[in-house]
């Protein structure tokens, strides 16, 4: 089995930050096949209102990404 975990880092790091790490070690340890997903709250400074709003919602830049490199070809 492989195991996706998504985290966004936002631009103060947080306990969010710290759980995500701890998990992504902890599932390691225990010899799971782990791929992650990143994201960073840095590419907002340049964006729309409207962008960012938006992207809150349903990210389809996001979407494309992790389809593009995690999903399988049908």
């Amino acid at each position: 089995m492989k195991i996706l975990l998504a985290h966004n880092y936002y631009l103060q790091s947080g306990g969010e930050d710290t759980v995500f790490e701890s998990d992504r070690s902890l599932l390691r340890s225990m010899g799971q096949n782990v791929a992650e997903y990143i994201e960073n709250n840095e590419r907002i400074a340049s964006m729309s209102q409207l962008s960012v709003a938006t992207g809150t919602v349903w990210s389809s830049q996001s979407y494309k990404r992790v389809w593009t490199r995690y999903c399988p070809v049908l």
